[in-house]
């Protein structure tokens, strides 16, 4: 490799690592967190971990026992699951992450734990580049392909999730959707590459890969200020989507819902979010809401999907508007950003978003024409 060259990976791979570092201690010591940034902070800590490594062999830094060499495969096992939990707790309103959930991380616990028994078997490579350097595959390669394989899962199931905003309309009017349709391009692009250079046995190129997952930290610090609602607005579009879509099907000739008087379980449903005020819990979910009326959680969303053209987040959404409404106007000394954490939003791009959408008007603006209306 082209000293030069090497010398600028090796300063770029650090400033990746150094900047996904001090971003993970910005979102963990955020006043206000929300579970997403603890999953923020996690997968930005691993990429840290992971650059690190990378700037450690480029510079021939080498520890000892030499399990430590290879503490990058546990981590890569832990992009995933992070990634996941990360995308869904942003984007889908009252997403529960539970014990079980979390089991998707015990595959990189396990490597974790069985590192030092597989140094100790001889299993692991004296050098971590032997593959690349000697051609010679080993336990480590084999672990590392697998994390590789396992992390796919994850990005798959967010594309499943997200496909349905990547359909020509929605590119072509939304800009959330062109932005996170180029996201997965980006991300996409650049595993294909660490693919090939795995496979050509190129430890160059794996470093460049390395660099551009610096350079994709980089391009996450500019974007998060940049687009600070994104999520929010990506939320919305998913949840339009999907409302459009349910309206257009076809009814089924058996509904889940025989049997339940919908007139009663409506005022029910209303007076449950008057009484309670359960709209305010930030976490607030289709399954406590359901067990409440005493109705399971598929019952609940048929309801709102097909007598009321809406779905849960909607539903709750708009509980919270109009009781931001109120106390914007009763409570004059309150600031916005305290109001929208009152009635149950976790950001104030999220509440400002929304409350334009079903307002007309920012919150600013509402409590101003309210104003010059008294006056």
């Amino acid at each position: 490799m082209n000293p030069t060259f090497r010398e600028f990976l090796t300063q770029f791979i650090f400033a990746g690592a150094s900047l996904a570092f001090f971003l993970s201690l910005a979102f963990f010591f955020l006043k206000r967190k929300t579970i997403s940034h603890y999953f923020l902070f996690t997968l930005l800590l691993v990429i840290t971990g992971t650059l690190l490594f990378a700037w450690f062999n480029i510079r021939e830094i080498y520890f000892r026992p030499l399990w430590v060499n290879y503490l990058f495969i546990p981590l890569n096992f832990f992009i995933g699951p992070s990634v996941y939990f990360f995308f869904f707790t942003a984007v889908k309103n009252g997403y529960s992450v539970d014990i079980k959930k979390l089991y998707t991380y015990v595959p990189g616990i396990v490597v974790l734990i069985l590192l030092p028994i597989f140094s100790a078997l001889g299993l692991l490579h004296e050098k971590v580049t032997a593959y690349f350097e000697q051609g010679e595959i080993g336990l480590a390669d084999i672990l590392l392909v697998s994390a590789f394989l396992y992390n796919h899962v994850f990005y798959f199931l967010i594309f499943k999730h997200g496909a349905i905003v990547f359909d020509f309309h929605s590119l072509q009017s939304a800009t959330v959707a062109r932005l996170f349709f180029s996201l997965f391009i980006v991300v996409g692009l650049i595993n294909i590459y660490g693919i090939f250079a795995f496979a050509l046995k190129n430890l160059t190129l794996m470093y460049v890969g390395a660099a551009f997952i610096a350079l994709l930290v980089v391009m996450f610090f500019l974007f998060s200020y940049r687009y600070p609602e994104f999520f929010a607005l990506l939320e919305t579009l998913i949840d339009h989507r999907r409302t459009e879509k349910l309206q257009k099907k076809p009814k089924k000739k058996k509904s889940s819902l025989e049997g339940i008087n919908l007139k009663e379980l409506h005022l029910d449903l209303v007076e449950l979010m008057n009484n309670e005020k359960l709209y305010m819990e930030e976490d607030l979910t289709l399954a406590r809401v359901a067990d409440e009326l005493g109705i399971k959680p598929y019952q609940l969303s048929e309801f709102l999907n097909s007598h009321l053209g809406i779905n849960f987040a909607q539903f709750v959404n708009r509980f919270r508007i109009e009781k931001a409404k109120q106390l914007l106007l009763q409570e004059e000394n309150t600031s916005v950003l305290s109001v929208a954490f009152k009635v149950g939003f976790n950001s104030k791009a999220n509440f400002n978003l929304l409350f334009s959408t079903y307002v007309g008007k920012t919150p600013t603006q509402f409590i101003k024409e309210k104003k010059a209306k008294k006056s």
